[in-house]
């Protein structure tokens, strides 16, 4: 990862993927972005990527992926922040039904 770059990951931090958000730290990056429907535990991922790396920039903000007012909300505050992302990981949501996600409707 080029220390230059901002990086922006969906996750949902909960004892199964918080620790994809902590990996990517050690990725060195200078700037990540997170995102969870609770308060409380982007602040215990935020801990933890801070104490991996205090230089990272950390902006950890509530959101539900659900509600699109949220999701545009979001990236308001990133390209505030940050001005762009070089890079998205969602690993957030289920999706029901068959066939390619491509093919989902954006409200599903």
């Amino acid at each position: 990862m080029y220390h230059h770059s901002y990086s922006f990951s969906s996750s949902f931090a909960d004892n199964r993927k918080q620790g994809f958000a902590t990996s990517f730290a050690k990725t060195n990056p200078k700037g990540i972005v997170l995102i969870a429907r609770s308060a409380e535990a982007l602040d215990v991922v935020t801990k933890e990527i801070r104490a991996i790396n205090g230089k990272i920039e950390v902006l950890a903000i509530p959101t539900d992926v659900l509600n699109g007012d949220s999701v545009a909300a979001l990236w308001e505050k990133v390209k505030a922040k940050f001005g762009h992302a070089d890079i998205l990981i969602n690993n957030a949501g289920t999706m029901n039904g068959s066939g390619p996600i491509s093919e989902a409707p954006a409200d599903a």
